[in-house]
């Protein structure tokens, strides 16, 4: 089954979260430490942050899925 994309939805919330959990180190500095990493997590990456975004009138925010499942 192949990927597509979709408009987020708020019940989407918890996957994106763990998705960004577990992707937001690779984004980051190399030299970042693995406590300001999982500091930023807890603060920003929650998934009541997710809501807010998909609940944005000005934000249009997208998932990756494959098979189903939030991948992205």
């Amino acid at each position: 089954m192949p990927f597509s994309t979709r408009v987020a939805r708020h019940g989407d919330a918890d996957a994106l979260s763990a998705v960004a959990s577990r992707t937001f180190a690779l984004a980051s500095p190399p030299d970042a430490s693995p406590a300001a990493l999982q500091t930023y997590i807890q603060a920003q990456l929650q998934p009541e942050h997710f809501c807010l975004l998909v609940g944005s009138p000005s934000k249009c925010l997208r998932v990756l899925e494959h098979q189903g499942q939030v991948v992205g």
